[in-house]
């Protein structure tokens, strides 16, 4: 059973939100962040 983004994992919002203190940088889908392979540290 499907179910909307928020009630699976993370709100686009919430991944926003995290994505701006992470140390390296994450691919939002289907309401899950992964880390993108090949990414660099954020300075």
């Amino acid at each position: 059973m499907a179910g909307t983004p928020g009630e699976l994992g993370l709100s686009f919002e919430a991944y926003l939100e995290q994505e701006r203190s992470a140390t390296v940088k994450h691919e939002y889908a289907a309401g899950h962040a992964y880390a993108m392979a090949g990414a660099s540290e954020l300075a």
